[in-house]
Formats: structure tokens, sequence, C-alpha cells
């Protein structure tokens, strides 16, 4: 695809590589930059740049994610919770510190966990003309779930998928008598943003 230009040719073209992992991506690269290198003429462009615009990868949890947020920007990065397959976790959420421990931020956090397939999504389903219906379908409460502080989106979205209150204090690192607390704060906070 980079090779034969299948990009240039098709710039509309969006490739997901799925239930692969990562670590063929820092190879690729490798391969791209010696390439480009040798023979610039045979490329619109640096063929990495190419990539980062129009492939998006699912890692593994034990891939390199640092490397990886650094090779092809966090906006490109899709998480993969299909268990029990290899990419898969029994508890997906705990991706959240893997993530963490590679210094995502809760704004990268967010998008790898569901904001950028859903921006994949928008731009392949929907014309831009349209997004603004996008938002009334989602829902006004998902888009204040979004914008609420990454524990309080947590507690809540964990609450309503039936998850376990020892669980849930253990994400949101909170102990079970303060967790009613941590939910009034976060409905109180979500009511505010869907005003």
């Amino acid at each position: 695809m980079l090779a034969d230009q299948f990009f240039t040719r098709f710039p509309n073209l969006r490739v997901a590589s799925i239930e692969l992992g990562s670590n063929w991506v820092f190879h690729l690269f490798e391969k791209l930059e010696k390439a480009y290198g040798q023979a610039p003429y045979a490329f619109p462009e640096d063929p990495r740049d190419t990539f980062r615009r129009h492939v998006w990868v699912s890692p593994y949890y034990e891939d390199d994610l640092g490397g990886l947020k650094t090779l092809v920007g966090v906006d490109h990065i899709l998480m993969g919770s299909d268990w029990p397959h290899a990419e898969g976790l029994a508890d997906p959420v705990s991706y959240i510190e893997d993530l963490r421990r590679h210094g995502y931020s809760d704004d990268e956090i967010r998008a790898v966990l569901g904001g950028n397939i859903r921006r994949v999504l928008q731009s392949i389903w929907v014309a831009p003309a349209h997004a603004d219906r996008m938002v009334d379908v989602i829902g006004k409460r998902e888009e204040a779930l979004r914008k609420l502080p990454l524990t309080y989106s947590l507690a809540l979205r964990l609450r309503d998928a039936g998850v376990a209150r020892e669980v849930i204090c253990d994400y949101v690192g909170v102990v079970d008598a303060a967790l009613d607390g941590v939910y009034r704060m976060a409905e109180a906070k979500l009511i505010a943003l869907q005003q």
C-alpha cells in the first residue's frame, strides 16, 4: 500500500490493524526509513508520514505503548478488547493502568479507549456536513460522560455496566464508604454538563 502509492490514489482510505499487536510497526518504520533514504523519488512523501495519516493500530497490552505513541501518535492507537483472544484482557479496564504506566494523559487514554475509533468511523460514515447529527444520535449523556474527568466517567460507566463495587473502588482509587459520594459528585457534574 505504501510502496505502490495506494494512499495517494485513494486519499480517503483508512486502515485499522486489529489482532496483530504493534511490534511489527517498529520494524516496518525502520524499513520505510531506509527505503525512503535510499530512494526518496519513489515516494510522494516520507512513507512514515503517509502511514501516520492512514493507519490505526491496536497494540497488545504488553507492547511498547509509549514507543508506539511516539512513533504513530496517540490519535492512531486503538484499544482491542476482544477477550479471550490474545489482544483482549479479561478485565479491559486494567488497560488504563497500562497506558498510564507508559505516560498517557487522561485525554490520551480517552482517545485510545474509544475517541479515536469514533473519529475514524465518523469520517467514514458521516459526511462532515452531517456531523452535528451524530451528536444527537450518541446522546447528551454520552457526550457529557466524555467531558467528565476520567475518574468520574469511569465510576459511572462501571456502575452502569453492573461491575462490583469493590472492583470500582479499586479502579477509582477510593474506599467503599466514599464511593457513593463519588457517584453523587459525578452525577452532579454530569447534569451540569448536559445543561
